[in-house]
Parts: C-alpha cells; structure tokens; sequence
C-alpha cells in the first residue's frame, strides 16, 4: 500500500489544494474531513466555483436519507459507476467504517487532516448483563505473537442486531458507535470486562480499538493532509505497518509576516491533569481567570478561548469546543486562553503500550495538538498580520510544545512567559502521584479510592449546577452546610 502525506500548518491552504486536485483531475474521488461542519464548508466552497464542476455529493448521518450513511454511499458508488468525475465528501468516521474498501479499487482518497484510528471510550452500562450478553460475546483477547493478554477481553458481535435497530433503542443508543466498531469486522475492540455481570456491580467500562489501516489499499491512491503530521500517533502507527510505504510529499507554503507572539503559562513545576485539580490545583483556575480578566487583550471582540467540559471557569470571548479544524472566523482575534487536559487513564496507557504507542506521544497528539489547533484559529493563520498575538495555557510543557510548534510551522519568533499569580499553588507532582499509585498498603488505597469517588461525585455535581445555570461557589457553601448540618 502506497501511502502519501502532506505536512502543513493551519492557514497554509491544505483544504484548497485538495479541493482543486479533485476538480482538476478525472476520475473518482473520496473527501474525507473530520467533521459534518466541514463538509458543509467543502460543499459551500465547491459551490462558489464558476465553470465546469463534476458531481459532488455529500454523506453524513442527519443528512435527510432514509438509509445509513454506508448504504447511501454504497448506493450512489454502483448507481454512477459509468461516471468518469465524481466526488464524494464524508467524514473521517465514515471512511473508516462505512465503506466496503474493497469496491473503492478505482477511487482516489483525500484526507483532511490526520485520521485518528484509534478509539477509546468509556461506558456507564444501562442496560442488564443479559441483554448485552444477547448483543455481544466476550472472548479472549490475543496479542499479535497469539498471546493471550489476561486484563483483556475481545468484544465480538453476538446476533444479527443492525446499527439502526442500537440508535433507536433509547436503552442502549450510546452504543451506537461500538456496535459500528464491533460488527464491521474492520478493527479489533478490547474492554476491560470479563464477564457482563461485572457491570451489576459496576456499570462503567471502556471499549478500545485500532481501525486496520490496511484496509484503505483498495483505493487507487491515498493522500492524507495535515499539520505536524510526522508527530501524530496515527503517523508512527503508518510507519511500523507491514506492506505500507509512506511517501512524504512537499507542501508550497506561504510566508508569514514576522509579529509579536507570547505564550503565558502559570504552573512550572506540575502539569495541568484531573489528579492534580482533585488535590490542590482547583484554586489555582480562579487566580488565571481573575489574572486573564484584568488583561487589556480579554475582551468579547479580541478574545476567545476553550476549556474542558467539567473545568468551572469562564472568560470573556466565545467558548469554542476542542474540535477546531478548519474554523477560520476567528482570525480577526489576536488574544487566545486554552485551559485544557487530555492526559490518557492508566488503562489506556497500558493498551497503548501493547501497540507500541508511547504514552508521551498520547499527551502530544491529543492534548498539544488540540491546543494548538485551537490557538491557531487566531490571526496566527493570516500570513498577512503583523498583530501581536497573546496566548494563554495552564503549564510549561503545553507552552514549550505551542512555542516550538509555531515557530517550526510558521518561521514565527514565540516569547514563552512565566506568569507568577501570588497564591497559586505550583507545587512539583511525581509521576506516581499523577498516575495514582503512589499508595502502598491496603489502608493508604482504600483512602486514595475514597478521595478518588469523592472528587468525582464533586466533579458530577458542579456540572449538574453549572448545566442549571447555578452559580457554584454559592452551591459549594450550601453543599458544605448540609453536610456540615
């Protein structure tokens, strides 16, 4: 299999320059972008070209078709197989899932940024031991070498149960996604369950597995377009597969004006994660929010910023989500504040390992390059600018990463700054502390699961206030107060 990979930063054209080989060359052609929003974006800019265009059709789930997203594309594959110039866009999702690679043989394959093939989610079960029982077999998960791995089960389909039949089914639509995985015979799914009745006592589990990226070789080409590609755990997945030969190819960029960008950051000496917001860190998020509100740049027109779902913090500005690709309607803003984690659990460290994946490669591909992505939405991505440009993150390492990203991508000088808040607690976390097994005797793991539960039913309860439109300082003290009483 012949693969091909474009490296290029955000603002660079990639989307254009895959826009205009489709139109340009005859023949067949799959889009593949990594969200609907991006479809309709290719679809709006398909659209506002003059002159010959071939047909272009665009699949998604919600799209208005009766049928599923595989069988409408399957469909419309046989119904223009006369064609001569066709152009399909879809998600990243459905490139993976939703075709029969095999009937692809004469089509090219463009990918708007890097795909992501590994999958990991956790589950909180509604659904009785039986009834998953009926959906699913758990049979013994084996390494490449036919190892079996003890903590391991592989998930198989059970019945002839169809993905609709799931999505419909209010009692278990959440699985919608893993029964894809599970039944389209195109990626192993592993869990940590060995027998369903474990969820009676305990009804959260996760689901992990790897797409088998060699299943894309019926394509007559396979070209993926991406910044930092090279440094993405898909990348060095590519690199290691038996039979896939990866072709760099080089990507014209423009040139940027040279302009003032400073990356702040508040901790040194710990990196920003759940276990360190559950022991101490918690404070720490009000002292950057009062800090970022006094800066001049914080306003609702020159500022936007991101945080995860659970984090109680707020700024001025518009709230984006993690998933940025692509968004330039912020290039106009030259103040940007990501305070955002996404370090792997322990399990999905040791299910990575067994696939050779480097746990310091999970952090940079899903925590880094998010961050990155979301701060590149600023007016870093118009090559034109020549705007100071401030971006704030949570701790040093997400701050050397951006620093050393932006200059490598883009040829831009990046000031890194300390910012020392009086109060803020920087003290240094240990790996075992981050990792949670630090504790040694039953007594000290037993107290370390209890403050574990009790951080979480908090984390619970302030997303229900917040979700309320309750003010949660004022919850905590009444909370503290029952308790208390």
């Amino acid at each position: 299999m012949n693969l091909f990979m474009t490296s290029a930063p955000c603002g660079a054209g990639k989307s254009y320059e895959i826009r205009r080989k489709a139109l340009s060359t005859f023949g067949k052609h799959i889009i593949a972008v990594p969200t609907v929003k991006l479809i309709d974006d290719y679809i709006n800019e398909f659209n506002l070209i003059d002159g010959y265009k071939p047909l272009i059709l665009a699949f998604h789930h919600g799209d208005g078709r009766a049928e599923t997203v595989a069988d409408a594309i399957n469909a419309e594959r046989k119904r223009l197989e006369a064609e001569d110039h066709v152009i399909f866009v879809l998600t990243h999702d459905s490139l993976l899932r939703a075709l029969d690679h095999g009937e692809f043989r004469d089509w090219n394959c463009w990918v708007d940024e890097v795909l992501t093939v590994r999958n990991h989610a956790v589950h909180h079960s509604t659904a009785t031991a039986a009834y998953l029982a009926s959906l699913y077999r758990l049979v013994d998960a084996v390494d490449e070498d036919g190892r079996v791995i003890a903590s391991l089960r592989e998930i198989k389909p059970a019945g002839g149960i169809t993905v609709n039949a799931v999505r419909r089914d209010s009692l278990v639509a959440g699985l919608a996604d893993l029964h894809q995985r599970v039944c389209n015979g195109r990626e192993k799914v592993f869990t940590n369950v060995r027998d369903w009745a474990e969820l009676d006592e305990n009804p959260n589990w996760f689901a992990y597995s790897i797409f088998d990226i060699k299943r894309l070789a019926g394509f007559r080409r396979v070209h993926m377009f991406a910044n930092a590609i090279t440094e993405t755990v898909t990348c060095r997945l590519l690199m290691d597969v038996p039979g896939v030969q990866v072709t760099m190819v080089p990507f014209s960029n423009r040139q940027w004006l040279q302009r003032l960008i400073t990356v702040n950051y508040f901790a040194q000496n710990h990196a920003f994660s759940q276990s360190a917001i559950d022991q101490f860190a918690r404070p720490n998020l009000a002292l950057i929010q009062g800090w970022c509100r006094a800066q001049p740049w914080c306003t609702e027109v020159n500022h936007f910023w991101m945080k995860n779902s659970s984090t109680v913090f707020s700024l001025p500005g518009d709230l984006l989500q993690p998933i940025s690709h692509g968004l330039n309607s912020y290039q106009g803003h030259h103040a940007v504040t990501v305070i955002y984690k996404a370090k792997p659990s322990h399990q999905e460290v040791c299910l990575n390992r067994l696939c050779g994946i480097d746990e310091r490669l999970i952090i940079a591909e899903r925590e880094y390059e998010t961050i990155s992505q979301l701060v590149l939405r600023s007016s870093i991505r118009d090559p034109g600018s020549t705007e100071p440009v401030v971006a704030n993150v949570y701790d040093y390492q997400q701050a050397s990463h951006l620093k050393r990203f932006v200059e490598v991508a883009y040829g831009l000088k990046v000031g890194i700054n300390h910012i020392e808040l009086p109060g803020f607690d920087d003290r240094i976390m240990t790996r075992s502390r981050i990792r949670g097994d630090a504790a040694k005797t039953p007594e000290e793991k037993a107290a370390l699961k209890a403050r574990q539960r009790e951080a979480h039913a908090e984390r619970v309860r302030e997303g229900r206030w917040q979700a309320a439109g309750k003010d949660v300082e004022v919850e905590r003290r009444r909370y503290a107060q029952r308790v208390a009483s």
